[in-house]
C-alpha cells in the first residue's frame, strides 16, 4: 500500500514541478530549461484532459470554467484577437483544476503533500536567490527575483502558506509544524524586502492568521461571504468614488505611495472609459496585455487591476461568467465555513485578489484555490481529523 501511496506522491510532484516555472529561466532565456517547462506543461495537460473525461462526468466547476473561457475565446475571435495568447492563458489554469479535481478525489493527502514539496521548495530557493542577490535581477525597470517579478510574489507564497496549514491541519507528520513556521517567516522577509505595497497589503491577513488565530473563529465576520462584501466595497470606493483621497498622507506614511497607487488611478479610469465603448463583449485577448495608452508615459499598460483587465478582454459578460464560478466556489466555502480548511482558504482567495486589485497577472493562483475550495469535503472527510469527528458525530 505505502509503494501505491508513493508512486501517487512522485506523480503529482512531477506534474506540478511543471505548473511553476521560475521566472529567472524567462528572463536569462535559457531555451533548453523553457523548452522542458513548455512542452512538460501541454503534456500534463493532455494527459489530465483525457483521465478527466474518461474517469467521469464534468464538475459544476469545470462546466463553469469552461464557459468562463469561451466567453473569453468568443471576444477573442470577434476581436481579432491574439488566439494563441488566449491558449497560452487557458490552457495552463484548466490543467491545474482538472489535475487538482483528479488528484484530490482519491488521494487528497498526496496531492497536498506533492504541493507543499515543490511550493516550499521553491520558496526556499527565491529567498536564497533573494538573500544572495537583494536587488534581483532588473533593477533599472523593476526589480525580478528567481520565481517572479516582487510586485507578483505573495500569490505564490499564499499558496504556500495555505496549502502548508492545510498539511498541517489535516495530514500532519512531525515536520509540518515546523516547515510551516520557517516558511512563514522567509515569506514575511521576503515581502518587506522585496517592499511591493500591494504585496505588503495582501500579506497582513496572513499575519493576523498567525499572531491571532482566535479571532478567525467567529464564523460571522471571518467567512467568505464577508470578505467578498468587503472587497466589493473596497472596489467600488477606490475606483468610482476615490475615497483614498481622504488617507492620502496616511497612505504615504504607511505604504510610501500617492493617492494615485503610482499612477494606476489613472490607468483604471481610461480603462472604465474604454469599456463604455464595448461593454458586453471586451477587446478581446491581444497579444499583450498592456491594452492602455497613457498619455504620461507615452506607453501602454495593462488596467493594473485583474478584474478590470477581464472586462477589457472579455466584457462584462465574462465578468459575470467569473462571477458564476465564485458562486458555486463560495457556496462550497461558506457551507464547511466552521471547517479550518475553509477558513485558511477564504483567506487565501482574499489575499491574493488583493494582490489582483493593483496587478493585472492572471488568475491562475486564484483558481488553484478555487479547485481546491470546491473540493474541500474530500480534504475534510479523508483526513485523520475528519475521520475522528465522523466518528465523534456518529457516536452522539
Amino acid at each position: 500500500m505505502s509503494r501505491k501511496i508513493n508512486i501517487y506522491y512522485l506523480l503529482f510532484l512531477i506534474a506540478i514541478i511543471v505548473f511553476f516555472r521560475p521566472y529567472y529561466f524567462t528572463f536569462f532565456e535559457i531555451s533548453v530549461v523553457n523548452f522542458i517547462y513548455l512542452n512538460g506543461l501541454r503534456l500534463v495537460f493532455i494527459l489530465v484532459f483525457l483521465l478527466y473525461i474518461f474517469k467521469g462526468r464534468l464538475s459544476k466547476f469545470i462546466i463553469m470554467t469552461l464557459i468562463f473561457y469561451f466567453i473569453k475565446t468568443l471576444s477573442t475571435i470577434v476581436n481579432n484577437g491574439s488566439i494563441s495568447k488566449l491558449i497560452t492563458e487557458v490552457y495552463p489554469v484548466l490543467a491545474i483544476c482538472l489535475f487538482i479535481e483528479l488528484g484530490i478525489k482519491d488521494n487528497p493527502k498526496q496531492l497536498i503533500e506533492a504541493f507543499t514539496t515543490v511550493l516550499g521548495f521553491l520558496t526556499l530557493i527565491n529567498f536564497i536567490a533573494m538573500v544572495m542577490s537583494p536587488d534581483g535581477y532588473h533593477s533599472i525597470e523593476r526589480r525580478i527575483f528567481f520565481m517572479r517579478h516582487r510586485n507578483q510574489l505573495a500569490p505564490l507564497y499564499i499558496l504556500t502558506i495555505v496549502l502548508m496549514i492545510i498539511r498541517d491541519k489535516y495530514f500532519q507528520n512531525k515536520y509540518s509544524k515546523k516547515q510551516l513556521i520557517i516558511t512563514f517567516i522567509i515569506c514575511t522577509w521576503m515581502i518587506f524586502h522585496a517592499g511591493s505595497a500591494s504585496n505588503i497589503i495582501a500579506w497582513i491577513p496572513i499575519i493576523i492568521y498567525f499572531v491571532m488565530p482566535f479571532l478567525f473563529r467567529n464564523t460571522l465576520i471571518f467567512n467568505i461571504k464577508s470578505y467578498l462584501v468587503f472587497y466589493i466595497i473596497m472596489f467600488f470606493s477606490i475606483i468610482l468614488f476615490n475615497i483614498q483621497d481622504q488617507f492620502a498622507d496616511l497612505l504615504y506614511q504607511l505604504l510610501g505611495r500617492d493617492i494615485t497607487f503610482s499612477g494606476r488611478t489613472q490607468l483604471w479610469n481610461t480603462a472604465i472609459e474604454m469599456i463604455k465603448d464595448r461593454p458586453l463583449m471586451g477587446y478581446g485577448v491581444a497579444e499583450s496585455v498592456n491594452l492602455i495608452f497613457s498619455p504620461r508615459t507615452g506607453l501602454y499598460y495593462s488596467a493594473h487591476n485583474q478584474f478590470i483587465q477581464l472586462v477589457l478582454e472579455g466584457g462584462l459578460i465574462s465578468l459575470l461568467a467569473f462571477g458564476g464560478i465564485v458562486y458555486i466556489v463560495f457556496n462550497k466555502l461558506y457551507e464547511y465555513r466552521e471547517d479550518e480548511a475553509a477558513k485558511i482558504l477564504s483567506l487565501g482567495i482574499l489575499s491574493i485578489a488583493l494582490v489582483l486589485f493593483s496587478e493585472a497577472m492572471g488568475f491562475f493562483d486564484i483558481f488553484v484555490l478555487f479547485a481546491l475550495a470546491y473540493n474541500i469535503e474530500r480534504v475534510i472527510t479523508t483526513s485523520n481529523v475528519g475521520k475522528s469527528t465522523l466518528k465523534r458525530d456518529k457516536v452522539v
